[in-house]
């Protein structure tokens, strides 16, 4: 993680809990290319005031932070007859 990339101290824990979920499914399914692209939209949520983060469900964010990265890179396989459809593939406590 760079500098750039640090998590403030109140958030460390919730940031530390929703990424462990999306490492997991990165691992399962997707690759660390994804799972750092993931990490950098959790810490930003994580660096801004107040943080999102705060509020909900760590299983929720992991699977928002995984849908919106899988949308923004074209995972999803809206019609188009390939990669995984991630409703399904969303990581789940």
């Amino acid at each position: 993680m760079t500098s750039s990339e640090r998590i403030p101290k109140a958030m460390a824990e919730k940031f530390a809990a929703i990424a462990a979920l999306t490492d997991a499914f990165c691992a399962r399914h997707l690759d660390d290319e994804y799972r750092v692209l993931i990490h950098r939209v959790l810490g930003a949520l994580a660096r801004k005031r107040p943080s999102p983060l705060t509020r909900g469900k760590e299983n929720v964010w992991a699977a928002a932070a995984v849908h919106a990265v899988g949308r923004i890179n074209s995972l999803c396989a809206c019609g188009a007859g390939g990669g995984i459809v991630l409703p399904q593939a969303a990581p789940h406590s």
